[in-house]
């Protein structure tokens, strides 16, 4: 009778022991906040934090910073993700100084996805994460790893808890994840992803390769005669446009809507979380010269930030322009918002003139935004443009 019972209870331990390991692994996917997350000292690669800012971080790395997403709780905008580096070290740089939202904890794994921590069931173990931050809550935390503990191309998972913060007092918690190309295999929401080693070695031949393919005046019908610089310097400009990566199939190409030329027009769907949430803050990457609406032969300049607030049966949003890179000036902004994927010219004709958008650059305040916005209450459309310039050939 004894041995029964000792069979028994060590097979309750070993229940007991399998149960506390997947703990973590076998969060819900329904829950947005770890209770506890459980850190492995052991799995932990010490490093020095970097004293830089994210300003000074992209200054200094060889390319620009790659830019990615932090959702909390899924669906909610909390801030971004940068990652780039220099000659000795990768960067990744959580930052939600745009939103109301502070980092509590930040949990990092970069290196083979092979070699991540994950579960039996496909759900990672961020506690087995090899970098992790403990906040007095903050705007912004950057890790800094060395290159020569990297191979060239890598996988990233990055994971914070992050809180919002209302009259001095945090009245929600959620947990996040950086946006990736990659879905988790297991039961809980999240992504990975992929990133290479930015080269260092710059030159000015790719710069002027972009800019003599400019000349093919790609958007000429909309903006011929509109900045009354000379061909020359016309051909040193640039146009951008917005392009919404938070969701896919949801920006449309003017090619492939019958236009001759590149650009997307975006769909925002209506959500109810408009009314039930603080200020939604959605982040669209704003792209120059990407031909074919190819986002890979294009740069990434900049951003379109749109902040949308309801209340009272009404939405009300807010669009700001940030021009990221510094050897660029804005020359010409043009937003379009509708029910329609265009707008409609005289003729009732789905257009692209910029005549027929809702607003130009003269709208936008000093900062490149608008404010009090009147956001309809169903499916929305925007276009947004930029016509940017080197300072030399402004008139």
């Amino acid at each position: 009778m004894k041995k029964k019972i000792s069979i028994v209870i060590s097979l309750f331990l070993l229940l007991l022991m399998h149960t506390s390991c997947d703990q973590e692994e076998q969060i819900s996917s329904s829950k947005s906040v770890e209770s506890e997350i459980t850190i492995d000292k052991s799995a932990q690669i010490p490093f020095e934090p970097t004293t830089l800012k994210k300003d000074e971080i992209a200054e200094n790395s060889c390319e620009d910073p790659v830019e990615t997403i932090l959702y909390g709780g899924q669906h909610i905008v909390v801030g971004k993700v940068y990652l780039s580096n220099d000659d000795e070290n990768l960067f990744v740089t959580y930052d939600v100084s745009s939103t109301n939202w502070w980092l509590q904890e930040t949990h990092l794994y970069v290196g083979d996805i092979e070699d991540a921590p994950f579960g039996n069931t496909g759900n990672p173990k961020i506690g087995h994460f090899p970098y992790h931050g403990d906040h007095d809550l903050t705007k912004e935390y950057t890790f800094t790893i060395p290159l020569d503990q990297l191979d060239d191309c890598f996988s990233v998972i990055s994971h914070a808890v992050v809180v919002l913060k209302e009259n001095g007092s945090v009245s929600s918690k959620e947990t996040a994840f950086g946006y990736g190309e990659n879905e988790f295999d297991g039961s809980r929401w999240g992504w990975f992803l992929d990133f290479c080693e930015q080269s260092c070695d710059k030159t000015d031949d790719g710069e002027n390769s972009d800019n003599e393919e400019s000349q093919d005046g790609s958007n000429g019908d909309n903006n011929d005669g509109q900045t009354g610089n000379t061909d020359e310097e016309q051909s040193d400009c640039m146009d951008a446009y917005a392009f919404n990566t938070l969701i896919e199939n949801v920006a449309y190409c003017f090619e492939d809507d019958g236009f001759n030329t590149w650009g997307w027009t975006n769909k925002i769907a209506y959500s109810d979380n408009f009314y039930t949430l603080p200020p939604v803050v959605q982040i669209f990457p704003i792209y120059a010269d990407a031909y074919a609406c190819d986002i890979s032969q294009g740069a990434q300049i900049g951003r379109v930030e749109l902040t949308i607030s309801a209340g009272d049966s009404e939405a009300m949003a807010k669009i700001s322009y940030v021009i990221s890179d510094k050897d660029l000036t804005l020359n010409d902004l043009n937003l379009y918002i509708g029910i329609n994927a265009y707008p409609l010219d005289s003729n009732d004709q789905k257009t692209i003139d910029f005549d027929y958008f809702n607003y130009s650059l003269n709208d936008f305040g000093i900062d490149q935004s608008i404010n009090n916005i009147p956001w309809p209450l169903q499916d929305v459309y925007f276009i947004a443009h930029a016509r940017v310039c080197p300072p030399a050939v402004l008139p």
